[in-house]
Protein backbone atom coordinates (compact mmCIF):
# COMPACT_ATOMS: atom_id res chain seq x y z
CA UNK A 1 0.00 0.00 0.00
CA UNK A 2 1.35 3.29 -0.65
CA UNK A 3 1.03 5.46 2.63
CA UNK A 4 3.28 7.87 1.11
CA UNK A 5 0.84 9.63 -1.62
CA UNK A 6 -1.40 12.46 -0.72
CA UNK A 7 -5.10 12.33 -2.11
CA UNK A 8 -6.33 15.88 -3.32
CA UNK A 9 -9.71 15.19 -1.86
CA UNK A 10 -11.12 12.53 0.52
CA UNK A 11 -13.43 11.67 -1.96
CA UNK A 12 -10.27 10.39 -4.44
CA UNK A 13 -8.57 8.60 -1.35
CA UNK A 14 -12.32 6.62 -0.40
CA UNK A 15 -12.74 6.16 -4.31
CA UNK A 16 -9.00 4.32 -4.64
CA UNK A 17 -9.74 2.15 -1.10
CA UNK A 18 -12.89 1.16 -2.95
CA UNK A 19 -11.35 0.08 -5.95
CA UNK A 20 -8.34 -1.91 -3.88
CA UNK A 21 -11.24 -3.59 -2.18
CA UNK A 22 -12.69 -4.58 -5.18
CA UNK A 23 -9.86 -6.11 -6.60
CA UNK A 24 -8.90 -7.76 -3.72
CA UNK A 25 -12.69 -9.46 -3.31
CA UNK A 26 -12.46 -10.09 -7.39
CA UNK A 27 -8.95 -11.87 -6.53
CA UNK A 28 -10.70 -13.66 -3.40
CA UNK A 29 -13.68 -15.00 -5.51
CA UNK A 30 -11.90 -16.22 -8.97
CA UNK A 31 -9.12 -17.79 -6.30
CA UNK A 32 -12.26 -19.99 -5.00
CA UNK A 33 -13.86 -20.62 -8.17
CA UNK A 34 -11.14 -21.97 -9.63
CA UNK A 35 -10.19 -24.18 -6.13
CA UNK A 36 -13.58 -25.53 -6.15
CA UNK A 37 -14.01 -26.17 -9.92
CA UNK A 38 -10.65 -28.52 -9.52
CA UNK A 39 -9.98 -28.26 -13.29
CA UNK A 40 -6.66 -26.01 -12.97
CA UNK A 41 -3.52 -27.42 -12.37
CA UNK A 42 -2.02 -24.37 -11.28
CA UNK A 43 -1.40 -23.07 -7.69
CA UNK A 44 -2.49 -20.54 -5.89
CA UNK A 45 0.17 -18.07 -6.48
CA UNK A 46 -0.03 -18.68 -10.15
CA UNK A 47 -4.06 -17.80 -10.11
CA UNK A 48 -3.55 -14.80 -8.40
CA UNK A 49 -0.65 -13.52 -10.56
CA UNK A 50 -3.08 -14.25 -13.25
CA UNK A 51 -5.75 -12.36 -11.49
CA UNK A 52 -3.43 -9.21 -11.24
CA UNK A 53 -2.74 -9.41 -14.43
CA UNK A 54 -6.10 -9.03 -15.61
CA UNK A 55 -6.95 -6.37 -12.77
CA UNK A 56 -4.06 -4.40 -13.84
CA UNK A 57 -5.04 -4.10 -17.70
CA UNK A 58 -8.22 -3.19 -16.76
CA UNK A 59 -7.22 -0.92 -14.54
CA UNK A 60 -9.03 -1.87 -11.52
CA UNK A 61 -5.22 -1.78 -9.42
CA UNK A 62 -2.30 -0.40 -10.10
CA UNK A 63 0.71 -2.31 -8.62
Amino acid sequence: MDFEREYKSNSEAVNDLIRKARGIEATRARLIEAELSGFTEMSRDEIRAEIRKELRRGGEIQN
